[in-house]
């Protein structure tokens, strides 16, 4: 996705321009694929060499650097003491991920993080490039550990990725449901609006969406239990406190609830801004912000389409009978309708329109549109005053849709 291929390119740029990188993953993503591409990409660039190593395989009982030269199978790796020495080896690799700070004590991971700011103040004299380290973390403990970003030493969040539009077209590439376009585009409105950077969620929910709610939420429920998130756990990480904020996201920032973060129990995206998980939702009993995530996707999806048809009805009716089609056969009752009828004939409500094919003797034969009409109205009238909707009710309008624009 476009999101991710732009911070694997930033952080492997960052590495091949002499800088070490610590890596911060949420528990919901998987850095293993991320740090190949990170690593392949930055050899493309630099056209270094690469190594990796874990961290908990190092011999703790000598000082870091010891242990590292000889984890390396450096030539010279009895004589190495200081970063210095390190560095100034020719056969060091350019780029070094290390692996498993996360499995460290806190105390070895200190070590660990004073030796990579070492590094960082290091540069050759003969203007090549010192080697640098990449090392992939996520864990909430030792999240407070790592070092403020310095001069070749950055920290690189893997926050916003990917966006609730990367998601939504990534469901539109479903083979199985070109022949489907309400099921299509059901699943591309409430899939991003649900999952938010989430895409393990995303496939957990992907056939699980066109069930009612409590259907989903059984779905969350679950999946929230495989991930540990019970009522104690999210609280004392201060997911009660959280509220959502719509307006704040950027890709890439430092997350403003870090141990939330970690945990994934957060969403960040351009489009929703900073959200709790969906899975969290339920199990912390906040049944109404749920219902939210629910209702802007269908009222994203529907909305467009119901102001379309109505458009078009009101298009039609004009062709047919004239611009004085609204007041032919009825009068509307109320008197801000009466008057932006007079306007314009296209303003005409749902409401009225159901009237009129009730009741106007050239409409009350056309039963399909009347019917549509009908739909239409229970559907508009059910989102506005926030109420959810099944995907049987949207499949059902969106045939019907697609029959009535088929016969202009």
């Amino acid at each position: 996705m476009p999101g991710a291929r732009t911070w694997v390119e930033r952080v492997a740029r960052s590495l091949a321009t002499g800088e070490n990188v610590f890596a911060v993953f949420p528990a919901t993503a998987n850095p293993l694929p991320v740090m190949s591409n990170v690593i392949a990409f930055a050899q493309d660039v630099r056209g270094c060499t690469a190594t990796e190593f874990d961290l908990k395989d190092l011999d703790w009982s000598h000082p870091p650097i010891v242990s590292l030269a000889a984890a390396l199978r450096l030539s010279l790796a009895d004589r190495i003491t200081t970063p210095d020495e390190f560095v100034a080896l020719e056969e060091s690799p350019n780029i070094i991920l290390a692996s498993g700070f996360d499995t460290l004590t806190s105390e070895h991971a200190r070590q660990w993080v004073a030796l990579i700011q070492r590094f960082a103040r290091i540069s050759r004299g003969d203007h090549t490039p010192a080697p640098v380290f990449i090392c992939p973390t996520g864990q909430p403990s030792k999240l407070e550990l790592l070092p403020s970003a310095a001069p070749r030493l950055a920290i690189q969040w893997w926050t916003g990725i990917p966006s609730a539009t990367e998601l939504r077209l990534a469901c539109r590439g479903d083979a199985a449901e070109v022949g489907d376009r309400a099921r299509q585009l059901w699943r591309e409105h409430l899939l991003p609006s649900l999952s938010g950077n989430d895409a393990a969620l995303a496939e957990c929910l992907w056939d699980a969406v066109f069930e009612p709610q409590d259907g989903v939420r059984r779905a969350l429920l679950s999946y929230a239990k495989e991930r540990g998130w019970a009522d104690d756990v999210l609280r004392g990480a201060g997911a009660d406190r959280l509220r959502p904020q719509p307006t704040t996201s950027r890709q890439g920032e430092a997350p403003a609830w870090p141990g939330l973060w970690a945990l994934g129990a957060v969403s960040s995206t351009d489009e929703h801004g900073l959200e709790l998980h969906a899975a969290t939702l339920p199990v912390l009993g906040l049944e109404a912000e749920l219902s939210q995530r629910f209702w802007r996707a269908q009222a994203s999806l529907a909305f467009p389409l119901l102001e379309d048809l109505r458009l078009r009805i009101c298009q039609r009716l004009s062709v047919a009978f004239g611009e004085d089609w609204p007041t032919r056969w009825a009068s509307p009752v109320f008197d801000e309708e009466r008057t932006d009828l007079g306007e314009t004939p296209l303003s005409a409500s749902w409401g009225f329109l159901m009237h009129l094919y009730r009741v106007a003797p050239p409409l009350v034969r056309d039963l399909k549109t009347s019917a549509l009409v009908a739909r239409s109205r229970y559907l508009r009238n059910f989102l506005s005053h926030n109420r959810l909707i099944v995907f049987a009710d949207f499949k059902g309008f969106y045939d019907a849709l697609t029959e009535f624009i088929s016969q202009e």
